[in-house]
């Protein structure tokens, strides 16, 4: 019988603040689609991914994975003043034979990517757009990213990919996110029109909801992930307009293993003058890239057992990561690497310890336009001034309202007070340019008062809302 009320209530309180969103949404001053476009079919995604997978099979390895000699090795930094100087780390055992397994299979891959044969990626002309994805559990960190997008006053439309329906929430993906001109698509829709033997793993969600999004033109964005400003001016700009894909850094240097380029019938390089990727954010062209797409989800999808050792060898962050560039250095296609050293925010916890939290990365407009060169942030070379930083990856904690100002949460000392997470406003200022944070709290706390009452995960989760509303009004 309690059960019965409670859903009564949800369907009530459903009608009730989604009109009070609408209101809202219309006399908001940053003047945003209220209301998202029609949803594109999913049939040429569909058809698309019938004969894309049937290449994938025919270019199976078939053959025993790489072992690694050591699960955890030492970190590389990056270093920008001895990329001539670097020794790839040799961190695998993998027979000859099976090398020339992979070897083969990789140049099969290739052929038949080649027109008339070759698969076409879909999407819509003259498109672009942010893609995303996360699971039931990451919906209200990901609502709370695209608040924080919406109030750049960003109007792009948004695409969130869910693995399957067990991911999906009617009240945040078919209510609330659609008032925010994003739309959830479930991944398991486009994929059971050629079923996979077995389900795709965390890091490999990435590339295909960038191959089956609707836009030509794409900004991925990790779910804990946004930007500090409006990222539109970034596809009508230097680097993205001459190069077609833009990628970011993270603190370490390339570690592929020599194998990788005999592999794939490159010649070893004599230099490596970029870091390895962070790839909690990358903009690319379906059009001018489409290839390069198609091949890093070749890798993707025989990255557990092959691509990710070879391209990553067990350092920091293995998955996805390193699957754009390489792709784009085989294929001999563009792409601009922002150089500047990511900035980090962090947080000290109860116990006393500074921990690393937040990843911010450069704006690569301002950078390759404005300050070509220059690597900055890296030892010995020169701080990045405050107009430098676009995006915010907020790793720890996730930018969830029980996370942040749920019992224990960052938002709280250890005897209960209100504190900021990540340094004071004047800092934020001068290293960023704006108080990030307190603008973050705003978007927690409307992420916590909409989804409060109707997001079912959270029926046994404390109420945060007004807790929050207060911890505004005593911060101020």
């Amino acid at each position: 019988m309690a059960s019965s009320r409670s859903s009564f209530r949800r369907s009530v309180l459903l009608v009730v603040v989604f009109s009070v969103m609408l209101f809202t949404f219309r006399k908001s001053a940053i003047n945003y689609s209220a209301r998202p476009g029609p949803a594109p079919s999913i049939d040429d995604q569909k058809r698309f991914w019938y004969a894309f997978h049937a290449i994938i099979k025919a270019s199976t390895p078939g053959c025993k994975a790489p072992i690694k000699l050591e699960e955890k090795p030492e970190p590389l930094e990056f270093h920008p003043d001895v990329i001539g100087n670097i020794t790839l780390p040799e961190n695998l055992m993998l027979d000859e034979r099976d090398k020339r397994k992979l070897k083969l299979a990789h140049s099969r891959f290739l052929g038949l990517l080649t027109p008339p044969d070759g698969p076409l990626l879909p999407f819509q002309r003259k498109s672009r757009g942010i893609v995303s994805t996360a699971s039931k559990s990451m919906l209200p960190t990901l609502v709370t990213s695209i608040y924080m997008l919406r109030v750049t006053g960003s109007k792009l439309p948004v695409e969130i990919f869910l693995a399957d329906k067990r991911e999906y929430d009617a009240f945040t993906c078919g209510l609330l996110l659609r008032s925010l001109n994003s739309r959830c698509i479930i991944l398991d829709e486009i994929l059971s029109f050629s079923p996979l033997q077995e389900g795709l793993m965390k890091y490999q969600f990435k590339i295909f909801s960038l191959l089956f999004s609707s836009f030509e033109e794409v900004f991925f964005l990790d779910a804990d992930a946004f930007p500090i400003r409006d990222p539109a001016p970034l596809f009508t700009s230097k680097p993205f307009t001459s190069t077609g894909m833009v990628t970011w850094p993270d603190f370490w240097q390339i570690t592929y293993h020599p194998w990788f380029f005999e592999i794939t019938s490159q010649r070893l390089p004599t230099s490596f003058p970029i870091p390895s990727t962070e790839s909690g954010q990358l903009l690319i062209s379906k059009r001018s890239h489409s290839k390069v797409l198609l091949l890093s989800a070749y890798y993707n999808f025989y990255g557990p057992m092959y691509y990710y050792p070879l391209l990553s060898q067990g350092h920091p962050g293995e998955g996805d990561k390193e699957t754009y560039i390489a792709p784009s250095i085989i294929l001999d296609l563009p792409f601009y690497a922002v150089s500047t050293r990511p900035e980090v925010f962090g947080y000290v916890s109860q116990d006393g310890d500074w921990k690393g939290g937040v990843i911010i990365q450069a704006d690569p407009t301002w950078e390759a336009v404005s300050r070509p060169g220059i690597n900055y942030g890296w030892k010995g070379k020169p701080v990045a001034p405050s107009n430098a930083y676009l995006t915010f990856h907020a790793n720890l904690p996730k930018l969830d309202p029980v996370r942040v100002f749920g019992e224990g949460g960052l938002a709280w000392t250890a005897d209960g007070k209100p504190r900021r997470m990540w340094g004071t406003a004047k800092d934020s200022i001068l290293r960023v340019g704006s108080d990030v944070e307190k603008r973050l709290w705003k978007a927690l706390e409307k992420t916590s008062c909409q989804l409060e009452w109707n997001f079912t995960p959270w029926d046994e989760k404390p109420r945060l809302c007004e807790k929050i509303q207060r911890f505004i009004q005593d911060m101020a």
